[in-house]
């Protein structure tokens, strides 16, 4: 073989060494590409999924804590957070369904908010800052300890039973928010596993007064 030959035989071969390695190296780029986009997205998916969870939590507590608010608080609402937190004002006297069979009577002006796929089934701020929350789920637990549960970030005191019967109960009881004293009664049922807690609760009348105004609105649940 010649040198001509020879050398030919050697580009030959390094530029077919020269062609693989570029293949290599380019299909090397294009993996870690790929992989970077992959794992840029997956992140970015996870913080998007993660902010949503807590923005909805945050959401979710804002919106169950609203009503123990003042009347003027509510008023004072955006038309945007009232819709974001499911929240309506009655413009004329309505009746309210509790459930199949129980309905309650809330006249014009008071502030109607109805939650769905939580413990709060609903709640109603009355011109006169009473405030009205029924909480309902199923669970396991006896009626004093589901009512404490519903109540654990409110610090409730003088909890006391009023009438106690096997499968319902009326307590009252006191909390104390944003410095002031909150009065409350509240009927607790079970049925078949199911809890349920109507609350009527106010910070500006009398236990007494108060307790005549529960024993009313319990009485029509009854008619």
């Amino acid at each position: 073989m010649n040198n001509s030959s020879a050398w030919k035989t050697v580009l030959t071969v390094a530029l077919c060494l020269i062609s693989i390695i570029r293949i290599a190296i380019t299909c090397n780029k294009s993996s870690q590409s790929s992989y970077s986009d992959s794992s840029y997205n997956d992140v970015s998916a996870l913080m998007s999924r993660n902010y949503e969870r807590q923005t909805k939590a945050a959401d979710d507590t804002a919106s169950n804590n609203l009503f123990y608010e003042s009347y003027d608080s509510i008023s004072q609402l955006s038309d945007f957070e009232k819709e974001n937190y499911s929240v309506i004002k009655l413009k004329k006297d309505s009746m309210i369904l509790l459930d199949v069979s129980s309905k309650i009577k809330v006249e014009s002006g008071a502030y109607f908010q109805k939650n769905y796929d939580d413990t709060l089934s609903l709640a109603i701020k009355k011109p006169d800052n009473i405030s009205i929350f029924m909480h309902s789920y199923d669970t396991a637990d006896d009626l004093m300890t589901n009512f404490k549960s519903v109540k654990r970030k409110l610090n409730v005191q003088d909890l006391k039973i009023k009438l106690d019967d096997k499968d319902s109960k009326f307590v009252s009881y006191s909390f104390e928010n944003r410095g002031k004293k909150t009065n409350g009664y509240a009927l607790l049922t079970s049925d078949k596993g199911h809890f349920t807690a109507l609350e009527i609760e106010s910070n500006r009348l009398s236990k007494d007064d108060l307790e005549i105004k529960a024993f009313s609105l319990i009485t029509e649940l009854t008619q």
